[in-house]
């Protein structure tokens, strides 16, 4: 069943006032004011449009499912066999958790490394409306190479947090 993204009409700042609650969990007005580098006065304001819109409780995020796209799984391969010393393994799983961490235009929810074998898999539940551009992004800007790569979809209950499913409950009542 695919879910289309709910009609609900943001500014961009306001857009932007969400992502950084869902990112960082901030519980301020001027910890979200220094996280989006505008005044305290101007945070406030966008969290009450975002209040109105039953999108924030307070300072915590109710993201609707399907606001920033389907949820999936992805999982990164790391061989540390094909590098030559250990720096190089560490090296290369903290710039692939950074630039997991930053986005690239997604809304990654959280970014976790655990060693399986002899391999080390960097994985990263995000939510993204195209997965194949994300998957091509991913590989064509850390130099990945696809077969080190794999998705899976999230369904509502598994690796989303606790807000989110606060969401979920939220919309399956009404």
């Amino acid at each position: 069943m695919k879910r289309n993204r709910p009609n609900i009409k943001l500014t961009q700042k306001s857009t932007e006032v969400l992502i950084a609650l869902k990112d960082c969990l901030t519980s301020s007005k001027a910890g979200l004011a220094k996280v989006l580098g505008i005044p305290r006065t101007t945070a406030g304001y966008h969290v009450e449009i975002l209040k109105e819109k039953s999108l924030v409780v307070g300072y915590i995020p109710i993201v609707p499912s399907g606001f920033f796209g389907e949820s999936y799984l992805i999982q990164i391969t790391i061989d540390p066999k094909i590098y030559q010393v250990k720096k190089d393994v560490e090296d290369t799983i903290i710039a692939h958790r950074e630039y997991l961490q930053k986005g690239i235009g997604h809304a990654p929810l959280c970014v976790f490394v655990k060693k399986k074998d002899d391999l080390y898999l960097i994985s990263c539940i995000t939510m993204t409306f195209s997965i194949d551009s994300f998957i091509d992004e991913l590989c064509y800007s850390q130099s990945i190479a696809e077969e080190y790569v794999t998705h899976s979809p999230l369904d509502d209950a598994d690796g989303i947090p606790l807000y989110s499913r606060q969401s979920f409950a939220k919309e399956e009542n009404e």
